[in-house]
C-alpha cells in the first residue's frame, strides 16, 4: 500500500511540518512504501528523504498530485492552506484521508486526524462522525532517536549546561536575547547554541559568543548531534514548537514560550500540563524569571512523552491497510482445517456459547454439512489471500443468524466490527440480487465479550437483553 504524504516547506512553520512528517515516514516504513509530495521543499530535507529512501515527487500543480491516489492508497496532508475543498478533491480519489493538525480552525472530512498536543479531544474539531482520532503525547510525532530516548530519559542531577534553539530561521533572533539572558547566571557552565540553516543573523549572534567562553555554537547541524546536545543539557530553552516535544523527549529541563501564532495551542496546552518554565513571549525580564525558577529547580512534570507513538502510529495504519484489503468469499471444504484452528483457539472458545471441546472429525463433518446447506451463508474474511476470520448467517425461522470470528493474530486492529459490516452487506445485497427471503439479521453476544458489544452497537443494532446475553437486531432491508 503507498502512502503520499502532502506537504510543503516553503517557511519556518512549513519546515517544522515537514520534519514532523519524515519523523511520522519513519515510523511507518516497515510496512508501507511512501513518498513526499511537495511544492516547496529545502535542499537539506531533500538529501535527508534521498538517505532514508523515500521517494520524492516534486510538483508544479496539484492537478498532477490528484491524478496518482486510489482507493488502495492513504493520503496525509500537513499544511494550514489545505481546506475543505482540497480535502474533499482528496476523498474523490477514494484514498484514505489523514489530516496532522494543530489548529482545528476548519472542517474536515478526513478519516483520521493526528494531533500530538496534550489537553485535545475530538470535540475541538468539526469532523464527520466517523472520523477517527490519535491525540496527545502518546501520538507524539518525533523520529526514532528521539522515541528511543523517550524510553530511556536520563535523570538532571545537576543545572549546569543549557541548550538554546529556536529552529531554522529564528526571524525575531531570540536566540541572541536569550543567549545575553543565560550569561547573567553563573550556575550555567556550558552554554549550547543552535542555529538552523536558514538563521540570517550569525554575525550579530557572533558578537555575543565571542564574549563568553562558556558558549559553543552549533550551526545546521544533523538530528543526530542535536540529540547529543540535548542529552548532554539539563536545561534546554526552545519555543512551543516540535522542538519542544524534543526536548521532553530527552528528559530535559525546559523553559518554553511562544513567538508566533501557531505556537499558541501547543504552548497552552503544556503550560497547563506544568511540562516547563515559561518564557511567555522571551522578554528579557520574563525568560529571567523563568531561569530563576529553573535554577530554583520549581518542580516540573517530565512524563508526558513515553517513547511509544511510532508503535501506536504504526498499529493504526496497519488497521487502515488491514481494513482496506480485507475482502470476504464463500467458504469451502478446504477451509476445514482452518477453521477446526479458529474453533478450538481458546481464547476464541472463551466468548463462544459451545465451551465443549471440539475434535478435528466432528468439526469436518459439521463444517461441511454448513457449506452445503443452502439455508447458510458462510464467509471466510481474507487480507491478501490469507484467512483471518469468518461470518456465518443461519437462517432461522425467516430470519438470519449470525456467527462470526477473527483470529487471534489479527486481534486489536478493529478487523472484527469491520467483518462484520462487510458481512451484513454482503448478505443485503445477495436478498437484493437473489430475492432470498428473510426479514432481520439476529446477534447473540455473550456479555463479557465487550469487543463484539461495542461491533454491534457501532453498527445501529438494535440491542435488548436475552437471558445472562446481549441480543442484536438489525433489519435487513
Amino acid at each position: 500500500m503507498n502512502i503520499y504524504i502532502r506537504v510543503d516547506g516553503n517557511s519556518q512553520i512549513g519546515l517544522g511540518h515537514l520534519i514532523r512528517c519524515f519523523a511520522l515516514a519513519q515510523m511507518l516504513q516497515s510496512d508501507f512504501s511512501i513518498t513526499f509530495v511537495c511544492r516547496c521543499i529545502p535542499d537539506k530535507i531533500k538529501k535527508d528523504l534521498e538517505e532514508a529512501r523515500f521517494q520524492l515527487l516534486e510538483i508544479e500543480n496539484e492537478a498532477v498530485f490528484l491524478s496518482l491516489p486510489t482507493k488502495n492508497d492513504i493520503v496525509v496532508l500537513d499544511g494550514y492552506h489545505f481546506d475543505l475543498a482540497y480535502q474533499e478533491s482528496i476523498k474523490n480519489t477514494a484514498a484514505t484521508l489523514v489530516c496532522i493538525d494543530d489548529l482545528f480552525d476548519k472542517e474536515y472530512v478526513a478519516d483520521l486526524i493526528i494531533n500530538h498536543a496534550p489537553n485535545v479531544s475530538p470535540g475541538n474539531y468539526n469532523a464527520l462522525v466517523t472520523t477517527q482520532f490519535a491525540l496527545g503525547p502518546e501520538y507524539a510525532l518525533l523520529r526514532p532517536l528521539f522515541l528511543e530516548q523517550a524510553r530511556n530519559k536520563k535523570a538532571v542531577a545537576n543545572l549546569e549546561t543549557v541548550f538554546i534553539c529556536f529552529g531554522g530561521s529564528d526571524f525575531k533572533n531570540l536566540t541572541e536575547k536569550t543567549v545575553a539572558t543565560i550569561t547573567a547566571f553563573p550556575v550555567f557552565k556550558r552554554i549550547i547554541v543552535v542555529t538552523g540553516v536558514a538563521f540570517e543573523q550569525i554575525n550579530k549572534l557572533k558578537t555575543v559568543i565571542d564574549s563568553d567562553k562558556r558558549i559553543e555554537h552549533f550551526h545546521g547541524i544533523d538530528e543526530r548531534k542535536i540529540m547529543e546536545l540535548m542529552v548532554a543539557s539539563d536545561l534546554a530553552v526552545v519555543p512551543s514548537s516540535g522542538i519542544l516535544n524534543e526536548v521532553l523527549s530527552v528528559g530535559c529541563n525546559v523553559i518554553s514560550g511562544t513567538y508566533v501564532e501557531n505556537q499558541k495551542f501547543i504552548y497552552s496546552a503544556y503550560k497547563n500540563e506544568n511540562c516547563f518554565y515559561d518564557a511567555h513571549d522571551f522578554e528579557p525580564k520574563e525568560l529571567n524569571e523563568a531561569v530563576q525558577k529553573a535554577v530554583n529547580r520549581v518542580p516540573l512534570n517530565k512524563n508526558v512523552i513515553d517513547g511509544l507513538s511510532g508503535e501506536r502510529l504504526l498499529k493504526i495504519f496497519k488497521r487502515i491497510k488491514m481494513h482496506k484489503g480485507m475482502n470476504l468469499r464463500l467458504a469451502t471444504i478446504e477451509d476445514a482445517e482452518t477453521t477446526f484452528l479458529w474453533a478450538k483457539d481458546p481464547e476464541i472458545r472463551r466468548f463462544s456459547f459451545n465451551k465443549n471441546e471440539i475434535l478435528r472429525e466432528e468439526h469436518v463433518a459439521w463444517f461441511q454439512s454448513k457449506v452445503n446447506n443452502p439455508e447458510c451463508i458462510y464467509l471466510i474474511a481474507e487480507i491478501a489471500n490469507k484467512p483471518i476470520g469468518s461470518i456465518r448467517f443461519d437462517r432461522v425461522a425467516g430470519n438470519f443468524v449470525i456467527s462470526y470470528l477473527l483470529g487471534t493474530d489479527y486481534h486489536g486492529y478493529g478487523l472484527g466490527k469491520e467483518i462484520l459490516k462487510k458481512g451484513v452487506d454482503y448478505l443485503k445485497q445477495l436478498v437484493s440480487e437473489t430475492g432470498l427471503s428473510g426479514n432481520t439479521i439476529i446477534g447473540f453476544v455473550i456479555k463479557d465479550n465487550i469487543p463484539s458489544l461495542k461491533a454491534f452497537r457501532a453498527l445501529g443494532f438494535l440491542e435488548t437483553e436475552d437471558k445472562e446475553n446481549s441480543k442484536f437486531e438489525i433489519s435487513i432491508e
